[in-house]
């Protein structure tokens, strides 16, 4: 996708979901009161890395939602899509209740 694409599929999407990365950065060009969805590493343990795009939905007045990921031996990372299916359905009510 070019930049524009990205800033486009942003703007348009109710709920973004994202390994924490650069990537989430087109978070900055979604609609007020939109979700975010953070996908944390759980080896993540610089402090607050818990807020890393927090701060970023907040001064852009979105919701954020963060789910942690498990590391494995390999390098890779395990999310546990149970986790991930109460993130969107909790991002689906917030976005409901609007």
């Amino acid at each position: 996708f070019s930049q524009r694409e990205k800033m486009e599929i942003a703007y348009n999407a109710k709920i973004l979901i994202g390994l924490h990365g650069a990537g989430l950065t087109a978070g900055y060009f979604m609609r007020k009161s939109m979700v975010l969805i953070e996908i944390h590493p759980r080896y993540f343990r610089y402090p607050n890395f818990h807020i890393s795009f927090k701060i970023m939905c907040e001064a852009k007045r979105l919701r954020h939602i963060g789910v942690l990921s498990t590391p494995l031996k390999d390098g890779a990372t395990y999310l546990d899509l149970d986790k991930l299916a109460q993130a969107i359905k909790l991002a689906e009510e917030e976005l409901q209740s609007m």
